[in-house]
Order: C-alpha cells, then structure tokens, then sequence
C-alpha cells in the first residue's frame, strides 16, 4: 500500500504555462502513475488539487485510471473557506460552512475504509492546498487593468481553520542569513533593482508566516487522523506514507517579497518524509533525490518495475529495501550528483495582498525572469549552483561555503573571460553539463557526463564521469572551445530554437527533431515563423499587467457565468453576474 501527501503551493499561469488543459491536449493522461499502478493491481484514490486548471470549464474530463477522483474545482482551488469539489467529473458539490482541508481529511479516510473492504492494495494521492496563498475570483468586480471581462482575483495569506486562527501570535519569520540581502551588487539586473524591505514590509511578512503554520495545522491533522485509520484497520505496517510539496518558497530572502519563481535554494528545496516497511526511524538522507524519482519508485514498490518514459530513480532510503542492484532494469538509488531547474516568464508580478493586512502587503516586479540552472554535487562533498540568465548574467555559488548565497562568484560587472583562472575552468565545465540537461529525455538525463563525451567524441578511455574527472588539465582546451549555453532573447515560454549552445550537437544523438515544437505562450503561433506577430500579441498581453487575472480563460469566464449562480444559490450568496 503506499499514500502520498503532497501539499501543492503552486498557482501556474495556466492559460499561458500548461495546465489541466494543456494535460488533455498532451495525452498525459495516457501513461503515467495511476496507470502503472492500475495495471500492477493496485485502486487509485485522488482527492484534492490535481492541477489548478482543473475547472468550470472542463472538469467533466476526468483524468483516467482513478477508480475514484475527487478533485477541487478551480476558481475556488484556493478558497479555504469555500470547499468545492467533483467527484468523477460529476456535478460540483460546495461544502457549505466546511473548511477545506476537513473536506479533504474525511475523503482520505474515506478511500481507506473503501480500500480495505476491496482487500486490494491501494495507492491513495491526497494534495492539500495547504499553505498555499488564498486565492479568491471575483467574476463581478471591475477591474479597469482588465478591458472588458470584468474580472478581479484578489489574494492573501492563506486562511487558516477557525480553530487554529488565534495560534503562533507570537511567532515571527525566523531571518535566515540571506534575508533583506544588504549588497545585491553581485546578483542579476532585475534583482540590483529591488529596494531593501521595510519595516511594514517585515510585518506583512510575519503576519503572512503565522497565516503558513495555522493553516497546515490542519494537514497536520490529517496525517494524524490517517495513521489512525490505518492502524485501526491493520493496515500502518503494510503501508508507506510519503510526504512532499511541489515547490520551495521564499519569504524575504535576497530582498525578495513572497514565492518561489528563482534559482535559490529556498525556491528549488523541497520536504520529501517518508515512512513505511524497512524505513529506518529517524533518518536523514543527504543525497539529491528528485521528484522524478517519486513515479519509479512507487512502481517498483508496486512490483511493476520502472515505465520506459521514466527519468528517475528509486530513492536511495527504498534501494535496500527494494534489493536494487545494478544490473538490475531498475535503476539503482545512488546518489544523483547533478539536477536542472529552469523557469520562464518575463516579468513575474507579486501582486498587493488585499483583504486582511492589506496595507502591509508589497509589490516586487521581477523583469526577464528566464533562466536556467543547474545545482552540482561533487564526490568531494562539494556543493555547487551555476545559473545561466536570458539577460547574459551568470550566478555561481559555492554551496559548501555559501548556503545563503550571497557571493556570486561571477559577479555581473565581469564578463566570463575576465574570470580568475580557476573559476573560468570551473564554468567551462559546469555550463556544458547545463546545456546538455536542458535538452536530455529519459535515463539519459541520469548520465550527462557520459552525453557530454560522447557529443566531444571522446575515447572510452578518456570519457569522465563526474564533475572532477573533468576537471582534470588536459581536458582544459576542449572545454574552453565548447560554446557557452545563451538565449537569443527573453521570452516567456520554452521555445528550442531561442537557446543556442552545446546541446544544439546532442538533439541529433538523442534523435531530437531540430523542428520540436516548444510549449509556447500562444500555441497557434510558431515564434520560429512569426516572431513579429507573436511579439506584438505579448506585448498587448503585458499591457494588461496583472497576469494573474489573463490567466483565466474566455471560457471558464462563460462557464463560471452560467454554473456559479446555481453554486453560490447554495452558499445563500449572490445569484446573477453583470
């Protein structure tokens, strides 16, 4: 048996990034987790936030392989106080004067009782909302940034349960060593361009911090009252339960506001807890692991192996357990000493918090905010982030001595040639490795090393296999020739074309169309064919720049004015829309 708790934080622009539509479009639906899991014979349980684009306009499209999916329905995704959910794609049910995760909590209990009946075994998948901002739609305000929809999606701290709204009053943001950063002198443009944080700033952010712990108060519950259930039902040593987020989360860090759109480590670190069968109590596991590696290692604990699309591995704590060897088909847990991170959008808005503390809420615009990076762990214990900006600046930080990140050791007031000698051999060879990541597909992407001598035709004798190895000197001229990785411009969107670099070499060893479609902002326009319309569509788009509030679509906009009516009806609230 296996459940995974995963609090989701992430609100996507979906009508431009992806989304639950883009996962119809895509197929994604037609081999993946639940699928693998079906076909091993396990039931599948979901309830709570599958993608935040799961909507009015489309939620009778149930993603398959659930034998029951319970899934919030977006605009109220992040309305605590609000639960509304469907249940098989059937019509949506509000849950009256119920808190959120409650709501959530019953359905999980629920799918073991149903579970253990079937004597089957179970994968259950249950995603609080929980901590993530309190979103709110309102479908009838006008907002005159937005022309003619008349939409306005107002946010705030997230909302705690009534019970737990008076704790932790005293608590305040613990300061980590990168907060309010004093010089950003050697950080990006956009980030030189930030003022320090206020003082109102710093109570807003406190306020926002004791919102975060009261409201997983909740979740918190939840596991406890899932333990129960499964210990009630002699299900807790059969069982393994995995707890994670989808993102990190940044609160003041390097003059930052709230989020979690950049390269540090607060945004790209995750909790991953797990216990179960062999688990040892209490341990801690250093090793970088991915969420990748999630998918390949349910499936082998469900004795299905690993499905051939899977770039993971079986996390190191499962290895044993697992008995993994390494001639085995499975990949073996060992350590991963090398992971991307990539992001794009030009401009990402914090929007000014309304409704409670409203006036100490904050604004941050972050322009040309596309980047890539990479974050290196040496069989020394060394630690390393290299990011490469759509803006021709660089971040290196030397982890093992800087976790805060404050020294950028490519400072942007020196290009890469005027490096000293060992820092420019040090980005010779992390800046390939990044290229090649960004354009790897499957297990390959475990083994960049070894594309990377394959691209440089290297000898087996001669190929490296991690970042010492090729740091030796005599691989020092053949590194210095190798372009770096750049962007020919800043766009908001994953577009193959706009990134030039050693990896142009490896989409022919990977047999990588050299025309791949690349997720675009505008779908119907190929920017490689029209670059003049397709820049003057997002500049009008940008003219509008609350994007948060572009990202709800023509048509959740036409379905909300047609459904809501009947749901707020239920909610004795207002029953007609302008």
């Amino acid at each position: 048996m296996a459940i995974l708790i995963s609090n989701f934080f992430g609100f996507y622009l979906y009508k431009f990034s992806g989304g639950y539509t883009k996962f119809l479009r895509a197929r994604l639906g037609a081999d993946y987790l639940p699928s693998w899991l079906k076909s091993a014979g396990y039931k599948t349980y979901f309830t709570g936030k599958f993608l935040v684009e799961y909507s009015l306009d489309n939620y009778k499209f149930v993603p398959p392989d659930w034998d029951i999916f319970d899934s919030f329905v977006f605009p109220w995704t992040f309305r605590y106080e609000i639960p509304v959910f469907s249940k098989n794609g059937a019509w949506p049910t509000v849950y009256k004067g119920q808190y959120q995760t409650d709501v959530l909590t019953s359905k999980t209990l629920a799918f073991v009782d149903t579970a253990v009946k079937q004597n089957k075994p179970f994968f259950i998948y249950t995603a609080p909302a929980a901590c993530h901002t309190w979103v709110g739609v309102d479908f009838d305000a006008y907002n005159p940034l937005i022309e003619n929809d008349g939409i306005t999606i107002n946010f705030a701290p997230p909302i705690p349960a009534d019970r737990h709204k008076d704790l932790f009053n005293d608590v305040k943001l613990p300061y980590r060593g990168n907060f309010n950063e004093s010089d950003v002198s050697d950080k990006p443009a956009w980030l030189r361009d930030l003022p320090p944080i206020t003082q109102q700033n710093k109570t807003f952010l406190d306020f926002a911090y004791r919102q975060r712990l009261r409201s997983l108060q909740a979740v918190d519950e939840l596991v406890e009252k899932l333990v129960a259930k499964l210990q009630a039902n002699n299900q807790l040593d059969n069982t393994y339960i995995f707890y994670t987020t989808d993102n990190g989360y940044h609160i003041g860090a390097h003059r930052l506001g709230l989020g979690k759109e950049f390269p540090f480590e607060e945004d790209i670190r995750v909790p991953f807890i797990a216990r179960g069968p062999g688990i040892p109590h209490g341990v801690v596991v250093k090793d970088q692991t991915l969420h990748v590696d999630i998918a390949t290692t349910f499936t082998a604990l469900a004795g299905a192996g690993v499905p051939r699309i899977s770039d993971g591995r079986i996390l190191p704590i499962l290895s044993d357990i697992l008995g993994v060897k390494e001639h085995n088909t499975v990949a073996p847990g060992k350590t991963r000493d090398v992971f991307a991170v990539e992001f794009w959008f030009m401009i990402v808005l914090i929007v000014v918090f309304r409704g409670a503390a409203a006036d100490e809420g904050f604004e941050r615009i972050y322009s040309n905010n596309t980047w890539k990076s990479i974050r290196v762990q040496d069989n020394k214990g060394r630690v390393l982030k290299y990011a490469v900006h759509c803006t021709d600046e660089y971040q290196l930080y030397d982890l093992t001595k800087d976790p805060f990140e404050i020294n950028n050791l490519v400072n942007p007031a020196n290009n890469l040639d005027s490096l000293p000698a060992n820092l420019r051999k040090l980005v010779d060879r992390l800046d390939p490795i990044l290229s090649v990541l960004s354009v790897c597909k499957g297990d390959s992407c475990n083994h960049p090393y070894e594309l990377l001598s394959a691209i440089l035709n290297l000898s087996e004798e001669d190929e490296f296999k991690d970042l010492n190895s090729s740091l030796d000197p005599k691989y020092d001229e053949i590194f210095a020739a190798i372009p770096k990785f750049k962007y020919t411009q800043c766009l908001p969107y994953y577009d193959p074309l706009n990134e030039v670099g050693v990896h142009d070499q490896l989409r022919k060893i990977l047999k990588i169309p050299e025309n791949i479609a690349g997720t675009t902002l505008f779908p119907k326009i190929a920017h490689a064919e029209k670059p003049d319309e397709d820049n003057k569509i997002y500049n009008e788009v940008l003219s509008k720049v609350e994007y948060f509030a572009s990202a709800v679509s023509e048509d959740l906009v036409n379905s909300a004015k047609k459904i809501l009516p009947k749901l707020y009806k239920s909610l004795n609230a207002r029953e007609s829309f302008k």
